[in-house]
């Protein structure tokens, strides 16, 4: 294949990137301003499952809120003394969902050749904070990423061919991300919707699909009644009664994946405006700004829209504003989507009952999910100039956190 002026421009900006990745590790950068700290429990974590058995296990010990399956592989395959190879393993394995990305990104797309576009589209989760830190300091997150690239490679297989060989193994690693973090429980719950069939819900297909989901899933109850709760004993205060204002901040933190998509395409958006359409929303904004005006602010989660308000109180208008429109751009979204509709109200769910909105678990899973599972920019894809300005658009996020961590905040963990 020949490789134009265009192609290269891609090709150097997805090389650029990929040794900025690298460079990251090698220097262990801590952008995000807590992998140092967070290493030391995750360390911690993987010598506790290192030297007992996992029936023995002392889970008052256990500094996680997540289920343990990036510690019941790195027991076996991790040696106890070997920080750098601890590191290591979860660096590549980081590397590694680049061309799983691509891989499902040309599924999806159905495209045979080399698209240098999807490619450039593929490595920008590597610019994603948290997926740097989690990177650098073999923590536990990552290997989510790594298993749920999987897991849509067979469920775009099955969705192109309909072959009945793809069914258990998208089901099988749909509930094996379920092991690595409680909140891709969502994965599980779309390809479940997915394989069911609906117009005859009584029925032994639907009765053999639902027992194969349990067969796999039936092992997390262990977890369950060993911590007495959803989340291990150490993370239990981490669940709360209901957080009203969680939903503006939910949203204001959904705005940031799905404002560049509609960015790109604001000529189109702004076409379909008129004055009744206008108006209507203007209400809507105005009920939902009165709504949730008392929001409390907190200098701890929330997103980086929700830092505007630490700026100055005055940037609230601004952060309703957007939150709104995380709310009108979800919704154009889900429509006739369901699978980003269960994605966005499981999130939504989860800011509702825990004591913070951490934005590090939307980043950069929110991303990977327009970009694989909704159809509303599929035409745009392999698109060079819209690759290069979502590239762009995530670069700027990049170095803008960068930015709010080291110099306006001076490096004070977060």
């Amino acid at each position: 294949m020949a490789v134009n002026k265009s192609h290269k421009i891609l090709l150097v900006f997805f090389f650029l990137n990929l040794i900025y990745f690298i460079i990251g590790f090698v220097y262990q950068h801590d952008f995000s301003n807590g992998g140092k700290i967070d290493f030391e429990h995750i360390y911690g974590n993987f010598l506790l499952f290192k030297n007992s058995s996992l029936f023995e296990l002392d889970w008052a010990k256990y500094e996680s809120t997540s289920l343990p399956l990036h510690y019941l592989i790195t027991k076996f395959l991790i040696p106890e003394n070997n920080i750098f190879v601890f590191k290591l393993y979860t660096f590549i394995l980081s590397l590694l969902c680049v061309p799983l990305f691509y891989i499902t990104l040309k599924i999806k797309l159905n495209i045979k050749k080399i698209d240098f576009s999807i490619l450039l589209i593929s490595s920008i989760i590597l610019l994603s904070s948290p997926f740097r830190t989690d990177g650098y300091f073999g923590l536990e997150e990552n290997i989510g990423f790594f298993i749920l690239f999987i897991c849509l490679i067979f469920y775009f297989l099955h969705l192109k061919t309909k072959e009945k060989k793809y069914i258990i193994p998208t089901i099988f690693f749909s509930c094996l991300v379920f092991y690595t973090r409680q909140t891709y429980a969502f994965v599980s719950i779309i390809t479940f919707f997915y394989f069911l069939d609906k117009n005859n819900l009584i029925s032994f297909k639907n009765f053999k699909i639902s027992f194969i989901y349990f067969i796999f899933l039936v092992p997390s109850l262990y977890f369950f009644f060993s911590w007495g709760s959803v989340l291990p004993v150490d993370a239990s205060f981490r669940l709360v009664g209901f957080q009203f204002y969680s939903i503006p901040y939910s949203f204001g933190m959904f705005i940031i994946f799905t404002l560049p998509f509609y960015l790109y395409n604001f000529t189109y958006y702004l076409k379909h405006l008129n004055l009744k359409n206008s108006l209507f929303l203007t209400i809507l904004f105005i009920v939902y700004a009165l709504t949730f005006w008392a929001l409390p602010i907190n200098n701890f989660g929330g997103g980086p829209l929700a830092k505007l308000l630490l700026f100055d109180i005055n940037f609230k208008i601004i952060f309703f504003l957007f939150s709104f429109l995380g709310i009108l751009t979800i919704y154009d979204l889900s429509r006739k989507n369901l699978n980003i509709l269960i994605f966005a109200l499981f999130f939504v769910f989860i800011y509702l009952f825990a004591d913070k909105a951490f934005y590090s678990y939307l980043d950069p899973l929110m991303f990977i999910i327009i970009v694989l599972l909704s159809d509303k920019f599929i035409k745009q894809l392999n698109n060079k100039n819209f690759s290069l300005f979502l590239f762009s658009y995530f670069f700027i996020l990049h170095f803008s956190w960068i930015y709010y961590f080291h110099i306006y905040l001076d490096g004070v963990i977060r």
